[in-house]
Formats: C-alpha cells, structure tokens, sequence
C-alpha cells in the first residue's frame, strides 16, 4: 500500500486534522483500512457510505477526519456508545437495529473498533449486511489484544479464525483479514499498554512512554525486519467483508 497514492491519501488525512492518525503505527494501519474503503467507492457513481464511530471516545474526532475524504459519496455517520447507537443525536434501542431501509449503502465502515463494544455482534453483523446493497462491502475494526476500558460496555477479544467463523455465519465473504501490527511491536505496545493504566504515577508513566516511544518500539521494528512473523499477536484484525 506504499504507493503515490496512498501518500497522497495520508497527507490529505494530515490536512484534515488527522496527523496524530498517520504517525501511530496501529492507526496507520486502520488509515489502510479506510483507504480501501476510499478506493472501493471511488470506482463506483452514486455511491452511499455508512461509518459507525464513537464521538465520546479517543476515535471519536476521526469523523471530522473521514468525513471530507469521502465527500465523492453520500456520506453518513451514526454515532454509538454505551451498546447502542445514537443517529441525529437521537439513541437509538441498541447496537444492531439502524434506521435505514434495506439495500441503502455500498459501504459500511466501523472506525470504532466496534466489534469489541457490542453486546450481539452477530445480529450487528446481521443489521450491516441488511443495509449494504448486493455485493456491497463492509470495512470493521475486531480487537485480538488490548486492555478493557469503557467498563461495563467492553464485551469481546477476536482470533482470526472466530472471525472468518463469524462472517461466514452472517453471510459474508471475507475479501481480506489483515494484522494491525506485528507480533513484537504488539508485545512493546502490550506493555506499554500495562505502564499507562494508572497504577504508576503520572511522572513515571510519562517516562515509560517516552522510553517506549524512543526505545521499545525502534526495537520492535529492527526485530521485525529479521525475524520471521509468526502471526500469532496483533493489537486489532482489519477486515474487508463482501455480502453473498
């Protein structure tokens, strides 16, 4: 995906206020992500987009970012927290009944790392797949290995192979199942993980995270570039899913 184009996309991310996006390394990947999802309505005339996000947490100004990248498309955002999505301000009954008529999008995005907050993610899946038109494609967050946080509403972990069972189950095809990060950037980000949930004081967590910045993570891509992947840690799974 380094291509001239794909460069061109992230600076357009950066001048949308997005440059926090496009230097972490898991949310570069998830940049990846919504650049398919780009491309994919791109090719297409007139387009419908879907995005599920989350205003209240730390994703939560990426809408102001995608927004504008997709302004060659009808765009629409339904917000979502607490299990249940919230659509013109309005909230709506739960996370997996959405107010549109059957067939409406040619995509779904989920910048919310939506999978892991929903109480029902097959009947989610299931309301996706229903407003998607035929051949329609969905682009969704799954989290493998991250903390829990936004308690009580943090309901799932995902392994690939949960996943691709999941899909298959709820009339998708999977197109793509990609890693967000390698197994040792995901370890020192683990870790970094563990030194920011508060237990330290703030002086000390400031330096953990300057050290892990600085330190850890260097290390991390120099042994990736020498040791094989094994593929068997990822702090998210980026999937593209296409309706039977």
């Amino acid at each position: 995906m380094k291509n001239s184009k794909f460069q061109f996309f992230l600076q357009q991310v950066e001048e949308y206020g997005g440059k926090k996006l496009v230097r972490g390394h898991a949310t570069r990947a998830i940049l990846g992500m919504v650049y398919n999802a780009y491309e994919f309505t791109k090719a297409r005339s007139g387009v419908q987009v879907l995005n599920l996000y989350a205003s209240r947490d730390d994703s939560g100004f990426r809408e102001n970012v995608y927004k504008p990248l997709f302004s060659h498309a009808e765009y629409c955002g339904v917000d979502m927290w607490q299990d249940k999505f919230i659509y013109e301000g309005k909230k709506l009954a739960d996370s997996h009944t959405l107010p549109f008529a059957d067939n409406t999008f040619d995509a779904v995005m989920t910048t919310k790392v939506l999978l892991e907050h929903v109480s029902e993610p097959e009947l989610t899946l299931r309301e996706i797949k229903r407003v998607l038109k035929p051949g329609g494609e969905a682009f969704l967050l799954a989290p493998f290995i991250t903390i829990a946080h936004q308690a009580p509403y943090d309901f799932f972990r995902y392994t690939e192979y949960g996943l691709r069972h999941l899909f298959k189950k709820t009339g998708f095809d999977v197109v793509s199942l990609e890693r967000s990060n390698s197994d040792f950037m995901t370890t020192m980000d683990a870790r970094a993980m563990f030194s920011s949930m508060g237990i330290l004081p703030w002086a000390a967590r400031r330096m953990i995270a300057v050290y892990t910045k600085h330190i850890r993570y260097p290390i991390a891509r120099f042994l990736d570039r020498f040791i094989p992947n094994q593929g068997r840690f990822t702090k998210y799974y980026i999937c593209r899913v296409k309706k039977i």
